[in-house]
């Protein structure tokens, strides 16, 4: 073998046995760390999965904690004896003599699904009271404001005969009829799962917001009392005929100046005042036609005898033109206040109305 031939074996073993030292590494070393930093990975994905799911559940269990803790006891009896006395405490503190108020009952719901043999219940209790509007009214703004689950799910008003009586010149007004008035309020009870943290509505906890719960309008309450739709419709007595004012020429020396009597204000309450993507707006209700929505009414838009030149949380500012007592033409502003009639506003006072006086003379320069 000459040593050409020699060197050739020499370097063609060398590289044999270098192929096989690398796949020996690379079975024996490389490939296992490889596989590991694999499964380190996967593991770190489950490990952030679990991480999300348990705080998702922590988020969860809170949710249900709050839930729950706007519900009332899980005891059944005690819930039931909770709402009865709460109910009846409402009931005299809207001025309600007497009040009936049953026994509650429950009523139970099993949820079927993916929370089978979860079990919540309804406690129902019925009321009867007899009283007027404004009561009603009240009973029902502090109803909706209860700090738990409630709700009235059946209400029947029957009206009893209602009287007018005489005030004087032919004229009459309605007395405030009574109600008699049936209900059905019903609070809920959320069940108490096994390993889920729960609570329960403390009446001698911390005060909630009741608005968080029943986000209502408690102007609207008082609009409805003022309105009355249960009332007897007494048709207005007119108004005198009106001398019409004379000239020097055609009037005595000793006559007196005789000033055109105005028509009586409609009866109608401002409900609602809002702006809009800087458009202000207030809605009337017209209180003898209550099938009929309110009426939007833009700023500087014209109401019976005036134009609305302001319009405040408060209510709004009207502009009046026409003769004094002199027969001079005058100009004068009225304060119109939120849930008032139009028949009530008042003359605006730089001293009892001075924020809105000054807001409107900015605004007009």
């Amino acid at each position: 073998m000459s040593d050409r031939e020699k060197l050739l074996g020499g370097v063609v073993g060398a590289a044999i046995i270098g192929v096989m030292l690398y796949q020996g590494v690379n079975r024996l070393a490389i490939q296992p760390r490889l596989r590991l930093c694999a499964e380190i990975s996967d593991k770190q994905d489950d490990v952030r999965q679990l991480e999300a799911q348990l705080a998702r559940g922590e988020r969860l269990a809170d949710m249900w904690k709050q839930r729950t803790a706007l519900t009332l006891s899980s005891d059944i009896e005690d819930a039931q004896i909770f709402l009865h006395e709460h109910l009846y405490n409402l009931l005299k503190q809207a001025g309600f003599n007497d009040p009936m108020v049953g026994r509650p009952s429950a009523i139970g719901h099993r949820v079927y699904g993916r929370y089978k043999g979860v079990d919540f219940k309804e406690v129902t209790v019925q009321m009867h009271v007899q009283g007027q509007m404004r009561n009603l009214m009240t009973f029902l703004r502090d109803f909706y404001q209860l700090p738990y689950y409630a709700d009235l799910s059946q209400m029947v008003v029957n009206v009893k005969k209602t009287k007018t009586r005489k005030i004087g010149r032919g004229e009459e007004r309605a007395e405030e009829p009574t109600l008699d008035v049936t209900m059905t309020a019903t609070a809920l009870v959320l069940p108490r799962m096994k390993d889920v943290p729960s609570a329960e509505y403390d009446p001698n906890g911390p005060k909630l917001d009741p608005r968080l719960l029943y986000p209502d309008e408690l102007s609207a309450y008082d609009a409805l009392v003022s309105a009355n739709v249960f009332k007897k419709w007494v048709k207005p007595v007119p108004p005198p005929p009106v001398r019409p004012v004379e000239t020097p020429d055609e009037r005595e020396d000793d006559e007196p100046i005789v000033t055109p009597q105005r028509d009586p204000l409609p009866d109608k309450t401002l409900v609602k005042v809002e702006a809009v993507n800087g458009h202000y707006f207030a809605a009337v209700r017209d209180n003898g036609r209550l099938d009929l929505p309110p009426e939007e009414i833009a700023l500087n838009g014209r109401i019976e005898d005036g134009v609305i030149v302001f319009v405040d949380r408060d209510g709004v500012v009207m502009r009046v033109q026409g003769p004094d007592e002199t027969g001079v033409r005058v100009t004068t502003e009225y304060f119109w206040p939120l849930g008032g009639s139009l028949r009530d506003r008042v003359e605006l006072d730089p001293n009892e109305h001075s924020d809105i006086y000054e807001a409107l003379h900015q605004t007009q320069g």
